[in-house]
C-alpha cells in the first residue's frame, strides 16, 4: 500500500477556530487518538433520505462496519440499500462522517470516493493496523 504519513502544510491564511478545531481533531483521529469528530458542518442541499443517511454515519462506531442494508435498515428503509450507497458516494466530507465505516453485504470493502486503498487504510487504521504508519 502507497500510504505512508499524512501531514498538514501551512496555509497563507490563518485559520479559523472552525478550521483549526478540524486540522486538530483530524490530526487526533490520523494519530488513533480520536474516535469520533466534534464537529458542526451544514450537508448539501439534496434529497431528504441522503441527507439523513450521510447524518447517521457518524453513528456507526470507531473500528465498526456496518453493511449498507443495516444503514438503511437503521433508517427505517430495509430495502434502501442501494440509495444509502449513493448517500455515501456522494458524501461531501468523507472521513469525517465515516462513510468508510460501510460496506456490501456480500462481502469486500465496496468502493470510495477516495479510492479502495484508502478505504482499507481508513479501515485498517480504525483496526490498529496501521497507526505507525499515519502517526504525525
Amino acid at each position: 500500500m502507497g500510504v505512508r504519513f499524512v501531514s498538514f502544510q501551512a496555509l497563507e491564511e490563518q485559520p479559523n477556530q472552525h478550521t483549526a478545531a478540524a486540522k486538530k481533531q483530524l490530526e487526533q483521529y490520523f494519530s488513533a487518538k480520536r474516535h469520533r469528530f466534534e464537529l458542526t458542518f451544514d450537508l448539501e442541499p439534496g434529497p431528504a433520505f441522503r441527507r439523513r443517511a450521510q447524518s447517521m454515519l457518524d453513528r456507526i462506531p470507531y473500528g465498526e462496519r456496518w453493511t449498507y442494508s443495516q444503514l438503511a435498515g437503521a433508517l427505517g428503509k430495509p430495502s434502501a440499500a442501494r440509495a444509502v450507497g449513493s448517500a455515501c458516494a456522494s458524501n461531501p466530507v468523507p472521513v469525517l462522517l465515516p462513510c468508510h465505516r460501510v460496506v456490501p453485504a456480500s462481502g469486500g470493502i465496496g468502493n470510495y470516493a477516495g479510492g479502495v486503498a484508502w478505504k482499507q487504510a481508513l479501515l485498517d487504521l480504525e483496526a490498529g493496523n496501521l497507526i505507525e504508519h499515519w502517526r504525525l
